[in-house]
């Protein structure tokens, strides 16, 4: 009878344990990569490509197929399906921006864009080129054109669209689709039009400008917003404008309280290792693709850079990565 009770007590003991167990339980935030170790930008830059094996091999972007490319991934192979670049479709009513766009992602996949289908590509986007140094619409269209053209070697008139783009110079130092306070993202751009031009008389200035008014810009947090809200793609617009004209941004004129842009860009990184638009938001597309942009031009600049759990620079796990939940302890 006593070994009986003392079987049972056990029991008994067992199951309170089991008990006590299932209601304290590890919470992972799924808003934020939590990991024991620290990154390398490499690391960090494979995990974001697994993210599209994963969940996203079929593109639908011009942009995916330059991030995975510049990423050393082989788009030809399965399991990629490519989109429709559209080429057929390009016409003198086309903006300068789309005909960059397919150019580009035409040159990514190893494809001829002065030699197709009987077209020139890069001449007939040469050719919508103004007496003003400008291609037509928004600053955005000369910027792109200007990367495009000389990613691709193609023959247009830079002296004009290098000054033409330094006189939208915004007083601030920046640039802007409109207005005349800087935007991260398009100040980024221009630097990356820019950085292959440092021998064209006033390009050494203006760029130092740009870098002024980064740094005056720059949030708290190491990052950059557009509008109201920090966000991905200002912060990885930045990164690859910096990156092209060799700025080292793990300098400590980059760095904001201890974090640095790198920092800020890989704490909107999120559980799967695709990127939020804003903190605390879902997964985006254009976050992410543009994220990939940005780490693989950190890889190519060889940056060393350790990335923490949380998007730090090191560090034990802290409550933002994973926190531990006791079930019914209230109430």
């Amino acid at each position: 009878m006593l070994s009986r009770l003392k079987a049972e007590s056990i029991w008994v003991c067992m199951l309170i344990a089991i008990l006590l167990l299932t209601m304290i339980v590890p919470v992972i935030n799924p808003s934020l990569v939590s990991a024991s170790d620290t990154r390398t930008l490499t690391e960090a830059m494979d995990e974001i490509v697994s993210y599209y094996e994963n969940h996203k091999t079929s593109l639908d972007n011009w942009e995916e197929i330059i991030a995975l490319s510049d990423a050393g991934v082989d788009l030809s192979d399965d399991p990629w399906q490519l989109p429709d670049l559209g080429v057929g479709s390009l016409d003198s009513e086309s903006p300068a921006l789309k005909y960059s766009s397919t150019i580009l992602a035409m040159e990514a996949l190893g494809q001829d864009p002065s030699d197709i289908d009987g077209r020139n590509l890069l001449a007939e986007l040469s050719n919508m080129q103004t007496e003003s140094g400008a291609f037509p619409g928004s600053i955005n269209n000369t910027i792109w054109s200007i990367i495009a053209l000389d990613k691709t070697e193609g023959d247009y008139r830079v002296d004009k669209a290098i000054d033409y783009l330094i006189a939208q110079q915004s007083s601030d130092g920046g640039f802007a689709l409109s207005g005349s306070k800087a935007d991260p993202d398009i100040t980024g751009l221009a630097l990356l039009a820019l950085s292959t031009h440092i021998d064209i008389p006033g390009v050494t200035d203006t760029i130092d400008q740009i870098k002024d008014c980064l740094k005056e810009i720059q949030l708290d947090s190491g990052g950059f917003s557009s509008g109201e809200a920090e966000n991905t793609e200002s912060i990885a617009s930045v990164i690859r404008g910096l990156t092209a004209i060799g700025e080292d941004i793990t300098s400590a004129g980059w760095i904001k309280n201890e974090k640095t842009m790198i920092d800020a860009l890989f704490a909107l990184q999120l559980g799967d290792y695709s990127f939020s638009h804003t903190p605390g938001g879902p997964k985006d597309d254009m976050a992410t693709r543009q994220a990939l942009i940005a780490v693989s031009a950190l890889v190519k600049a060889n940056i060393n850079y350790s990335i923490g759990p949380n998007g730090g620079t090191g560090g034990s796990n802290d409550e933002q990565g994973v926190r531990v939940r006791v079930e019914g302890a209230a109430g």
